[in-house]
């Protein structure tokens, strides 16, 4: 038929066609042209414009626009017919327009069909006539019809990109959310890709449009498969988040959490996923729905995962488990288990300072409150990781490194892995704050306390021994709370010291006898609470009881100068003496006796006789006795002390003398 012309004889005919015989013309072709060969062919070519003008006929009824349409789709379908015309807007894109609100439904789903054909010709899409055909789609859009609600969304994809703002401002926003939120199981995952991606657009065109667009249909745009989507319902819902904080829970609701994880699992959009589920999980309310717990293990298996290479987004995640963990109950879930490790994993993989503190602040979440978590964390080598996290990083991350081992060891619970090493880690960097800063940091002293408090056995070891001149310096320079955490730990070692090797409190006690002019300042000056446990180390210190006789006044005689000198007892020690002094009644000693002891001689007393050796008067001016434990505490008395007994006429004789207690 084609051959012999068939389709060359209606043309000649078809523009004085009644309506009728128009439409049987048009079937005609129909039949034709549904050959693709024939669709394709040179005469097919020669009917598309006639075909168009046939369309803007008010008498061609809607039998004939569908079977001119269907001719036109079996054409220009075909991206290389399409090619071979240059047909204006006005000629094609027209003639649709008014067809869009056709009461048949069958002639509106082919004149979109058609438009989604033509929209993909860049000319046509940039065209200003273009946009008279957005309203009669977005009005195609409302009638619930998948078929035709699919064609009008394909035809718009083509021009969405070029005419977001129009497509809103016709309600396309509103309308689109209906069709991307149908709960209808036989809705074509096209028809709801296409309306995902056409809303894409808007959005990625003006930020002004975020608000219209309903919280649920956002969170389904991420479970696109098209990028820009994903992309621009991630940006959109961060701003929703941030303008509007209640916004996070109708996120939850909807299902972003899992979409979220999805997309991490995906390794797509990580970054910006990986925020928005950390915004979401720093949500108190949030964090106490059912649904947070099933993040858990996604989030472990994301940090664990070998393709997850993105280190913005494993911040992010990692924060996000923090989050997580800031409540108790998830804290103690099983699958808590399976996030220390990951979170031992994120240490061991030499991470930056601020990925350690956000994975080390997560840890402490984990451990505070499980007794099992604490082994998972030591199982999974976490103990030596942090000891090295310690030792290698700036001080902010190291002193987080030291208060998770206060929590780790805070119990018996890992009390295998409390080990030399573990105090040793610790002293190292109480000596490299000091030498960095000239003090140090009482987290460190803490964590000490806490390996020595649940664990007396590492209170004899060498690094225990070690660690006293950097406590003794902390107790100098430190502020209150480091000298508190100091104290607490000098007590503690004194307190092991009967059950130690005989060598090893001795290497302490004299260590720790530097400390003895601090204690006695933090007896007179610091805090009350400081005294009991300062009183008590100070007796057990050894040190050295210095007393200097300086002068004696009112040694009389009746003839001559008495030639004074003063004898000297303490305890079973053998006597001392002074020098004699012949002078006058005011004798100036100015001498000085030391005595070192293993620890103070406590409720032992001094005996000071005064004594004259010359002929012509008495033997002796009298004795003063004198309790030495009131020094200890002080560090340095000093007064004049009576003889007795008292001269029976005259000014009573005393001596002047000054005792001291120190570590020299």
């Amino acid at each position: 038929m084609v051959k012999a012309g068939v389709i060359e004889s209606i043309l000649d005919i078809l523009h004085e066609a009644p309506d009728f015989l128009g439409a049987a013309f048009a079937e005609l072709l129909r039949i034709l042209t549904n050959n693709a060969s024939i669709a394709k062919g040179p005469s097919a070519a020669k009917v598309v414009e006639p075909l168009f003008l046939q369309l803007t006929r008010p008498e061609f009824g809607p039998d004939g626009q569908h079977s001119a349409l269907q001719v036109l789709v079996n054409i220009l379908e075909h991206p290389q017919c399409r090619a071979d015309y240059t047909l204006t807007s006005h000629q094609t894109i027209e003639p649709l327009i008014p067809l869009l609100d056709s009461p048949a439904p069958a002639v509106q789903q082919l004149a979109a069909e058609l438009l989604s054909h033509l929209l993909m010709e860049e000319h046509l899409q940039k065209d200003p006539v273009t946009q008279q055909v957005i309203g009669p789609l977005i009005r195609v859009l409302s009638s619930g019809i998948h078929i035709l609600q699919q064609r009008a969304v394909k035809a718009l994809v083509s021009i969405a990109l070029i005419w977001p703002n129009e497509i809103a401002k016709e309600g396309g926003v509103s309308e689109l959310s209906k069709v991307i939120l149908q709960a209808d199981p036989s809705l074509p995952h096209a028809l709801w890709e296409s309306a995902a991606s056409v809303l894409a657009s808007i959005l990625q065109f003006s930020s002004e449009f975020y608000l219209e667009v309903p919280v649920a249909v956002l969170v389904r745009l991420l479970r696109s498969g098209l990028e820009s989507t994903v992309v621009g319902a991630l940006n959109a819902l961060l701003v929703l988040e941030s303008d509007d904080g209640t916004s996070a829970e109708a996120m939850a609701e909807s299902g972003a959490i899992e979409a979220l994880l999805e997309l991490l699992r995906s390794h797509q959009c990580e970054e910006t996923a990986a925020r928005l589920l950390e915004v979401l999980l720093n949500n108190v309310k949030i964090r106490e729905s059912k649904v947070t717990k099933s993040a858990i293990l996604p989030l472990s298996q994301y940090l664990l995962d070998p393709q997850t290479q993105a280190q913005q987004a494993r911040l992010l995640a990692t924060l996000a488990l923090g989050d997580l963990f800031q409540n108790e109950g998830l804290a103690r879930s099983t699958d808590a288990v399976s996030a220390c490790r990951a979170l031992v994993n994120v240490l061991e993989e030499q991470p930056t300072e601020e990925m350690k503190v956000v994975a080390i602040c997560a840890l402490q979440n984990l451990v505070m409150y499980s007794r099992s978590n604490k082994r998972a964390v030591a199982e999974a080598g976490g103990v030596q990781v942090v000891l090295d996290v310690i030792g290698s990083s700036d001080p902010d991350t190291s002193v987080q490194a030291a208060m998770f081992v206060k929590l780790l060891f805070s119990n018996h619970t890992i009390q295998e892995y409390a080990s030399s090493e573990t105090v040793r880690a610790i002293t190292a960097a109480i000596e490299k704050d000091l030498w960095a800063t000239g003090t140090v940091n009482e987290e460190y002293l803490k964590a000490l306390n806490a390996l020595f408090s649940n664990f007396p056995r590492l209170r004899a070891t060498e690094p225990a021994t070690l660690s006293i001149p950097h406590l003794v310096t902390s107790l100098k320079t430190g502020s209150e709370a480091t000298q508190e955490a100091a104290l607490d730990a000098l007590f503690l070692l004194r307190q092991a010291w009967s059950a130690c090797p005989a060598e090893v409190s001795r290497a302490q006690s004299i260590a720790a006898a530097d400390a003895i002019p601090l204690l006695q300042y933090l007896i007179q000056s610091g805090p009350p609470r400081f005294q009991e446990k300062a009183e008590f180390l100070l007796q057990c210190l050894p040190g050295t009881l210095v007393v200097i006789i300086k002068r004696g006044n009112n040694m009389k005689q009746s003839v001559g100068n008495p030639s004074v000198y003063c004898k000297i007892t303490l305890g079973s020690t053998p006597p001392r003496q002074t020098k004699v002094v012949s002078t006058g009644p005011n004798p100036e000693f100015d001498e000085s006796f030391s005595w070192s002891f293993e620890s103070p001689p406590k409720g032992q007393k001094l005996h000071i006789s005064c004594k004259n050796k010359s002929k012509m008067g008495k033997s002796s001016f009298g004795k003063v006795t004198i309790q030495i434990d009131r020094v200890v505490m002080l560090g340095a008395v000093a007064g004049e002390y009576a003889l007795l007994p008292q001269s029976k006429s005259g000014p009573s004789r005393n001596l002047e003398i000054e005792f001291q207690w120190s570590n020299k």
